[in-house]
């Protein structure tokens, strides 16, 4: 019995591995991705809440397949929810 588990550990191994690497090229593909689209997401988000964005943070999660963008605005000069423009 013994034998049978020491020679699985190997595959399982393997597998594991393959499996996290997997995950982790997933992760920088739609890190890359969000970076690419970063200013283009800060921009339209400026321009429908008439503020500017003080910081933008983007993440992912493989399982459950979860993703956030968070918007920090700035806040308006005058103290209203929209800036004059």
């Amino acid at each position: 019995m013994r034998h049978a588990t020491a020679s699985r550990r190997p595959y399982w191994s393997r597998r594991l591995s393959l499996a996290l690497g997997a995950c982790l090229r997933e992760s920088e593909e739609r890190k890359a991705y969000q970076e690419s689209m970063a200013q283009e997401a800060i921009g339209i988000v400026e321009e429908l809440s008439g503020r500017r964005v003080a910081a933008f943070m983007s993440n992912n999660h493989i399982d459950p397949d979860l993703a956030i963008e968070i918007f920090v605005l700035q806040p308006a000069p005058n103290g209203r929810e929209r800036e004059e423009t």
